[in-house]
């Protein structure tokens, strides 16, 4: 459901397995099981590389695989970090993130 590419994720280091928990919630909460804010961004750095591709007015496609190749994560991935450190839920996820 979170489009994962367990192959991409192992070849970047990062383990192919992921556990959710899900709380009971409490009044504090709303019964959500979360508490707080906690925001998701997907930024991207404007390097030599990515300024020239813009000053030579390359498609947007063409800026992203670019940035894609220096590690930009999409919201949705940096949400799923989010949420395999327990700090969001799985609903969250989906709820706040679109599929690329």
């Amino acid at each position: 459901m979170l489009g994962l590419d367990m192959n991409q994720l192992a070849a970047q280091g990062e383990s192919p397995q992921l556990q959710v928990a899900s709380g009971e919630g409490c009044v504090k909460c709303r019964n959500t099981g979360l508490f707080g804010r906690s925001g998701v961004f997907e930024v991207l750095e404007v390097d030599d590389k990515i300024r020239k591709l813009i000053t030579a007015r390359a498609s947007a496609k063409d800026i992203m695989k670019q940035a894609r190749q220096d590690g930009l994560l999409s919201l949705r991935e940096a949400a799923i970090r989010k949420l395999a450190k327990g700090l969001t839920s799985f609903d969250e996820v989906l709820r706040v993130t679109v599929e690329n």
